[in-house]
């Protein structure tokens, strides 16, 4: 008998249930509370990260919109004021002194195929104009795109080496001259204004922001190294962040969002808030740990565990001093039961007091006293009889293998038939059988069974019929024959098992004519060589033991030597898989098909092998019958 464990008494139980109990309920509580605070929280998050991004965003739009403007009425000036040459020099000159924001201002005209252009450059407090004759502004994109499309147009991040030697970005408009496009007219702004402006930015307490153009570049950014070299899409695709690169297209198409990401260059998750400016469509985005987020949460959390922990204590401390009062009779109830245990059932058993429920306990121990001794002695008797049926039960199974002939692997080379068996009942007997023997020296007989059934009654039922065909194959030599006598016999008995089905052949060794009758059986293979497989399907017969008068047909097949016939029951073709499909006829054909070198042996184990590994590990519920006969050669007369 297992040596039992020495676990914990009814007072550790006691408590550590409720204790268990009063702990998952604290664990729900904390669960759903953490919750809704976490959600406040996150709308709270929203909201105050939203202001942020709204305050600065106008902070940038108004810089940004004070550029536009100045560009708007400049350009106004030039096309429809009617100002000269040098009274536009001055006009320009005391713009850039008076707004600082500006770096610069550009001019290109289109004369003819030359390009006349004015760089006004504010230097330290002086204006500088440089006049020139270039072709190459054509080629950029502050000039090329809004020479084309007529509309205005913000320039990604750029160096101008030719110019103010800074990173700029520039606000370009079309100039007109009687309504046909004449030129461009650019105004810069430094990329390190927009730059101080970002940097100043903090949400919580390392929270940082980060200002983008429509195409996803970054123009200002904490990280000097990211401004105007890379867009969110490039971080995306170097970080392999398949959720970045959604986030960057969203971005760029001007959404506005706030959610959760992690991002992949830092290793943690962080909130990323972005929306796009007014004036220009950039992108202002703040990104916040999630740390910092619910930093809060999580100390409320650790504050609400500590108090649910110390609660708990007090609840298990209480709980155990209350049951220690009611412990004691029990316990003298479970040393007398442990002497109940090791098989003494006469020992006297304690009429524990103390408490209502423990003399009830004490009653009921003593009840089962006396069940015990009678179980006992009636489980003695039922292990008996089981032991003695199973010894009956493996002598059948001994009986019924020897039933069938013995296989021989080894063929002499006089044999003119070759054959090989295999019968794996699905417990200890099965309702299966095969059988083939010789009638006279000309003529094979074979045959293979399946009952309606298993255990013993289909068992028996096999034997008789195993005895029967042997018995009427020596006096009746035509298949339909011999099973009409079997069914015959079936029917007029009322044996237990309902039905048999039953392929029964007779072969002419001389000549290789095979005559054959299938009752209620699944098909009959050959495998020819050379001409593949032939499946025959169909039935002669309805299966034998229904009806005492049935009609049973045949069929000739003209075998070739090294033709090989395949028996199976269906057992093979009803073999089911973990993923409940069945083996079926078709794997059997392509096994038969593949064989490299076919004899009945190397056959039969193949499909069974195939089967074994198609099947359910959880067990076989089918016999298992597989015959191949080969005809080797003729046989004289």
């Amino acid at each position: 008998m297992k040596k039992l464990k020495r676990t914990r008494g009814l007072a550790f139980k006691i408590v550590s249930f409720l204790a268990g109990v009063v702990f998952i309920v604290i664990i729900i509580a904390t669960i759903i509370s953490r919750q809704l605070v976490y959600r406040i929280m996150l709308s709270n998050a929203r909201e105050s990260i939203g202001y942020l991004a709204g305050e600065k965003a106008q902070l940038i739009d108004r810089y940004v919109a004070k550029a536009m403007a100045l560009n708007n009425n400049l350009q106004d000036v030039l096309e429809h004021g009617g100002y000269s040459g040098q009274q536009v020099d001055f006009f320009i000159r005391e713009l850039l002194h008076s707004n600082p924001e500006l770096v610069s201002v550009y001019m290109a005209y289109e004369d003819g195929d030359i390009q006349i252009n004015s760089h006004y450059l504010l230097d330290r407090g002086s204006i500088k104009l440089m006049e020139n004759s270039d072709q190459k502004v054509r080629d950029k994109d502050w000039y090329s795109i809004p020479y084309t499309s007529q509309k205005p147009h913000w320039s990604e991040p750029w160096f101008d080496s030719g110019g103010s030697g800074r990173v700029v970005c520039s606000y370009s408009l079309p100039l007109y001259v009687k309504g046909a496009p004449h030129g461009i007219l650019r105004m810069d702004i430094p990329v390190a204004n927009l730059q101080k402006i970002i940097v100043s930015i903090r949400a919580k307490k390392t929270g940082y922001a980060c200002l983008l153009s429509r195409n996803g570049t970054f123009i200002a950014h904490p990280a000097d190294s990211l401004v105007m070299r890379y867009n969110v899409v490039d971080i995306a695709d170097m970080t392999h962040d398949e959720k970045l690169r959604a986030v960057g297209n969203s971005i760029m198409r001007g959404e506005t969002a706030f959610l959760r990401l992690k991002q992949a260059m830092l290793e943690k998750k962080v909130w990323i808030y972005y929306r796009p400016l007014i004036s220009n469509g950039w992108r202002l985005v703040i990104i916040v740990p999630d740390a910092e987020v619910f930093a809060d949460l999580r100390a409320l959390t650790r504050s609400n565990i500590f108090e649910s922990l110390f609660i708990l204590l007090l609840v298990a401390m209480g709980l155990y001093l209350l049951t220690r009062a009611i412990r004691k009779p029990v316990q003298e109830l479970v040393a007398a039961t442990k002497i109940l245990g090791r098989g003494d059932f006469d020992t006297p058993l304690p009429e524990a007091v103390g408490s209502y429920e423990s003399e009830l306990l004490a009653q009921a121990f003593q009840r089962m006293q006396l069940s015990l001794k009678d179980y006992v002695q009636n489980l003695q008797q039922v292990t008996a009889d089981k032991n003695r049926m199973l010894a009956e039960l493996q002598f059948a199974s001994q009986v019924q293998r020897r039933l069938i002939p013995a296989n021989v692997t080894e063929i002499d080379e006089n044999a003119v038939v070759s054959a090989f068996g295999i019968l794996e009942p699905a417990g200890e007997i099965g309702g299966d059988l095969f059988d083939y023997f010789w009638i006279d020296e000309n003529h094979f007989c074979f045959a293979i069974a399946d009952v309606v059934g298993k255990g013993v009654a289909a068992a028996m039922t096999m034997t008789m019929a195993t005895t029967f065909i042997r018995r009427e194959a020596a006096v009746a030599v035509q298949p339909p024959e011999i099973l009409g006598r079997l069914n015959s016999f079936l029917a007029a008995h009322n044996l237990e098992s309902d039905f048999v089905t039953m392929i029964l052949g007779i072969l002419d060794t001389r000549t290789g004519s095979l005559i054959f009758s299938n009752a209620g059986h699944v098909p009959l293979y050959l495998l020819s060589k050379g001409r593949g497989v032939s499946k025959f399907s169909t039935t002669h017969a309805t299966a034998l033991g229904f009806f005492e008068n049935i009609r049973i047909g045949s069929e000739n097949v003209q075998l070739a030597p090294g033709d090989e016939i395949v028996l199976v029951t269906d057992g093979i073709s009803d073999t089911m898989n973990e993923q409940e499909e069945i083996f079926g006829t078709d794997r059997l054909v392509d096994i038969l098909e593949n064989l490299p070198n076919p004899s009945p042996e190397t056959a039969a184990q193949a499909i069974f092998s195939e089967v074994r590994a198609f099947a359910d590990p959880a067990g076989q519920t089918d016999d298992i019958t597989i015959l191949v006969i080969e005809y080797i050669k003729a046989g004289s007369s």
